[in-house]
């Protein structure tokens, strides 16, 4: 397991499009969905927003279409994962096909996310990482699913799904927030 998540963590930093430090851009669109009880969807919202990167950083924020007020600033940073704090867990039901799942976890006194990662076995590319953050400041939970791909030579992500419920005075606000990546402009 050990060989694989080395593997893995040396593929991501080699592609990491963040890590990079190039200029780029990417226009999503965003949905998010507020959540009354029992999940039931209260009220939809969408945008289509063009985020401009640079030294790895968000640099501007372009609204095409939507209100941006309604969405949060899209943070595609997951450098974190393969923190050398963390320890890693083998699935009991991996069959050995390709694709391989590797449980992340950290010292719960850790600020770090745990949940866990699939990569391909063959060629150690990062598929899809979820994780779950227990101590952000103002939610009682956050849990953030990221689909990548690779694209011009990098790592990049896709698609995410983040659910999040904010801590209130006397109730939580829950919301889902599904953001696909349309288009990549990188700058060369």
């Amino acid at each position: 397991m050990q060989y694989y998540w080395e593997m893995a963590k040396d593929n991501f930093k080699q592609k990491d499009i963040i890590g990079s430090g190039i200029k780029f851009s990417v226009l999503v669109e965003s949905r998010r969905y507020d959540l009354g009880p029992r999940g039931k969807v209260t009220k939809r919202d969408s945008a289509e927003i063009r985020y401009f990167f640079h030294a790895g950083k968000v640099d501007s924020i372009q609204a095409v279409t939507g209100d941006l007020s309604r969405f949060d600033k899209l943070d595609i940073s997951l450098n974190d994962i393969f923190d050398n704090e963390r320890q890693i867990y083998e699935f009991p039901n991996d069959t050995g096909g390709v694709l391989l799942n590797i449980g992340i976890g950290v010292d719960s006194a850790a600020l770090l996310p745990d949940g866990f990662i699939t990569i391909d076995r063959r060629t150690f590319q990062l598929s899809d990482v979820c994780l779950y953050y227990p101590n952000v400041e103002g939610m009682r939970h956050l849990t953030r699913d990221v689909s990548f791909v690779e694209y011009e030579g990098y790592i990049f992500p896709d698609y995410f799904l983040d659910i999040v419920s904010l801590l209130g005075l006397f109730y939580t606000r829950d919301y889902r927030l599904e953001t696909k990546v349309m288009e990549v402009i990188i700058d060369k």
